[in-house]
């Protein structure tokens, strides 16, 4: 090797390990509720300085009645979104829900920050009803 390629070797590696310095993790817990329902979405993720980074989140509907109160439901549509995701899903019911609680599971490809306000939205028996779900785990 030259002593060009030597002296650079040095400059190279702190480099590597500076940006692997500017890397962090974290972990969010947003829960909101309005008269029907109730959601939670916690999210686990990464970010760093040269990405908008990526997080797993698990995300929970649950109906604050009774079952029976969804007996006359066929389907529940249920959404959440941030300022770098949407997300969307429909359960179809052939027989009466026994279960109040609806979650899903996803990725995302964006970061969410501390104090993001994120909107759910929920679908049923025709009602459409909104609500704002706020970080509980500052």
């Amino acid at each position: 090797m030259n002593t060009t390629v030597k002296a650079f070797i040095p400059i190279l590696l702190s480099l590597i390990i500076l940006s692997a310095c500017n890397t962090y993790s974290y972990e969010y817990k947003f829960s909101g509720e309005n008269d029907h329902w109730e959601a939670e979405i916690f999210f686990k993720g990464t970010e760093d300085q040269y990405s908008r980074g990526d997080a797993n989140y698990d995300f929970t509907v649950t109906y604050k009645g009774l079952s029976q109160e969804l007996a006359s439901t066929d389907e529940i549509t249920y959404s959440f979104e941030t300022e770098s995701e949407n997300f969307s899903a429909t359960k179809k019911f052939s027989n009466p829900p026994t279960d109040v609680s609806f979650t899903s599971k996803g990725n995302s490809s964006g970061t969410v920050s501390a104090d993001e306000q994120i909107t759910v939205n929920v679908k049923w028996n025709g009602i459409e009803e909104s609500f704002e779900l706020e970080n509980i785990s500052k």
